[in-house]
C-alpha cells in the first residue's frame, strides 16, 4: 500500500493555479469525506461538465454559470515566430458565463474592497 501525501486545502489566492488535488482536499476539508470519496465526486463533476459540452453543447450551473461549447469560424491570422500570413482554421471553443447571482456578488466584494483602500 502507497503512503498517501495529505496536502493542507489552500486559500485561493489572484494568478494561483487550482489543480484538481486542491479542489479534492478542499472538498474533503469542507465535507468531511473520506480523499477517495471526495476524489470520486470531483472527478464526478468535471466528467458532467465534459460530456454536457461534448453532447448538448453547454451546461448551465445554477447561481454560478453557464459554460458553452461555440463555434469559432475559419479567419485570417498570422504566424507569430515567421510573421507568415495564414488562415486559422474552423474550429470549438468552450466559454463561461457568470449567472447574474455571482457577477452581482463579486461586483459587490469589488467596491468593499475599492472604499476599504480608499
Amino acid at each position: 500500500m502507497t503512503k498517501k501525501i495529505r496536502r493542507k486545502p489552500i486559500a485561493v489566492k489572484t494568478g494561483t493555479t487550482l489543480v484538481k488535488a486542491d479542489i479534492v482536499d478542499n472538498v474533503r476539508e469542507a465535507t468531511g469525506l473520506t480523499v477517495d470519496e471526495a476524489k470520486k465526486g470531483v472527478e464526478g463533476l468535471i466528467s458532467l461538465i465534459k460530456r454536457g459540452l461534448v453532447e448538448d453543447g453547454s451546461v448551465l450551473i445554477s447561481s454560478f454559470g453557464k459554460f458553452e461549447a461555440r463555434l469559432k469560424k475559419p479567419r485570417p491570422g498570422r504566424n507569430p515566430k515567421t510573421g507568415e500570413k495564414m488562415t486559422l482554421s474552423e474550429r470549438v471553443v468552450a466559454t463561461f458565463k457568470l449567472s447574474r447571482k455571482l457577477r452581482t456578488q463579486l461586483n459587490d466584494e469589488w467596491d468593499l474592497n475599492e472604499q476599504e483602500d480608499a
